[in-house]
């Protein structure tokens, strides 16, 4: 909800993780990426 009008599609999925949920097979993202990208929805600064 709170990034609703930031250009982010809704149910939008990605990776893909084993049959109990717990060991990512495909597509694995790290953190840091993760919170830069809605760092940069939400117009922050994320400058190093």
């Amino acid at each position: 909800m709170w990034l609703a009008g930031g250009g982010v599609k809704v149910g939008c999925e990605y990776g893909q993780v084993d049959d109990y949920c717990y060991n990512i097979v495909r597509g694995l993202v790290h953190m840091r990426g993760l919170k830069a990208v809605i760092f940069i929805f939400l117009g922050l600064s994320i400058e190093s």
